[in-house]
């Protein structure tokens, strides 16, 4: 049951009587977003506005908004992270990204208004109707990885790319939403920021639990996200943990289950986007899209190269598969660029290893299957001597 005494009234005037306040939408962490209309039109906006239940205090009568005298210091923080998530997204001129209006200040605290999408989100989506088809989903993360690369050639990170925060339009038109953990990086990949950030499971990668992750921040980051994104929408349900994942890895084992029915390239991407490492994952939404296509190689290396041999790209990939610990895939991989003709010593060399530590597994099995076939030889034998002695009694 939400308690209104949190929210702004139904009725409220914001900005000068510019906006009108209808009904609240949601309450995140940091934030309401409001339902509104814009006077000047009657549209429909959203309105968001800082308000931490924990934090803030709101006089009913005035919408007046204080700030608990413990929480001074840290609220202040994310004040001012709030204000720059309004301030990156107004910087951001781009068709599938939602538009800010403006950012103003009121009641003490701080609001920002925003295009109102009429549509819902993937995660909605998926609940309702089930999985995409492959090739629906390709095209909708083809969308999302064009946007996102053009929001880390602004030299910004979203680290919250999920389903629920990726909307489409009734007219299908994809619509990227919630900068509310967005950062700024430099040109060096370093973070020019120290605060705290969130993470959505399944969706985060492992950099994203640790408090020093924040120095190791790139596009990267985001890639594990988009590749995540893609393996919901393809499959119905939210991949692992990455935290759970690097534990079974440890041990030599992959909680993440790519379907088989998944044509390669569409699993090839969504593993090495998701590798564990960040060093071993897709680098960017180039990399990314240029496996989902197909084209292991990037424009910068000419044909030459790709007939002498593998591509990083490729090695990329390769690398993923056995950091996941998919080491038949790795080899079926390893054997499909043979195919393509891209032989060289790097390829001979890895193809041999894999074969090595099949043939280790494969021994092992065989070892295991030895042991409980004497196992149930034994308790047959047994069990006919005990019948024996039964019978004769």
């Amino acid at each position: 049951m939400v308690n209104n005494q949190f929210f702004l009234k139904s009725g409220t005037f914001l900005n000068g009587g510019k906006y009108l306040i209808n009904n609240v939408l949601s309450q995140g962490g940091f934030g309401i977003t409001y339902l509104a209309t814009r006077t000047s039109d009657n549209s429909n906006v959203v309105i968001k506005e800082y308000y931490k239940k924990e934090w803030h205090a709101r006089d009913i009568h005035s919408s007046q908004v204080s700030v608990n005298s413990d929480s001074t210091y840290i609220e202040g923080k994310f004040r001012r992270k709030f204000k720059k998530e309004a301030e990156t997204i107004m910087k951001l001129r781009h068709p599938n990204i939602v538009k800010v209006f403006e950012f103003f200040e009121e009641n003490g605290t701080l609001y920002y208004s925003m295009e109102y999408i009429d549509g819902m989100s993937i995660s909605e989506y998926v609940k309702r109707n089930g999985k995409l088809d492959e090739k629906r989903g390709i095209d909708m993360i083809r969308t999302v990885a064009h946007t996102l690369g053009y929001i880390h050639s602004n030299n910004e990170l979203h680290l919250d790319i999920t389903p629920r925060n990726i909307m489409f339009k009734k007219n299908n038109q994809i619509v990227l939403i919630d900068f509310g953990v967005s950062k700024h990086y430099s040109e060096d990949g370093k973070q020019s920021t120290s605060t705290p950030v969130a993470h959505s499971d399944g969706y985060a990668p492992k950099e994203q639990y640790l408090s020093e992750g924040l120095i190791e921040f790139s596009p990267a980051t985001d890639i594990y996200a988009l590749a995540a994104t893609f393996y919901f929408m393809l499959t119905g349900t939210t991949p692992p943990n990455s935290n759970d994942r690097q534990q079974f890895l440890e041990e030599g084992k992959e909680i993440l289950k790519i379907p088989d029915a998944l044509s390669q390239r569409v699993r090839n991407a969504i593993s090495a986007g998701m590798c564990i490492t960040r060093k071993g994952r897709l680098q960017n939404t180039q990399e990314f899209l240029d496996v989902l296509d197909g084209k292991y190689v990037s424009d910068e290396i000419n044909v030459i190269n790709v007939e002498l041999g593998t591509s990083e790209s490729e090695r990329k990939v390769l690398e993923s598969l056995k950091s996941n610990g998919q080491i038949k895939e790795a080899y079926n991989y390893c054997i499909d660029l043979i195919r393509q003709g891209k032989e060289d010593e790097y390829l001979k060399e890895e193809c041999k290893q894999l074969i090595q530590i099949i043939g280790k597994e494969t021994k092992k099995d065989q070892k295991r299957t030895k042991i409980i076939i004497t196992a149930i030889i034994i308790i047959s034998v047994l069990w006919t001597l005990v019948s024996l002695i039964i019978t004769n009694i």
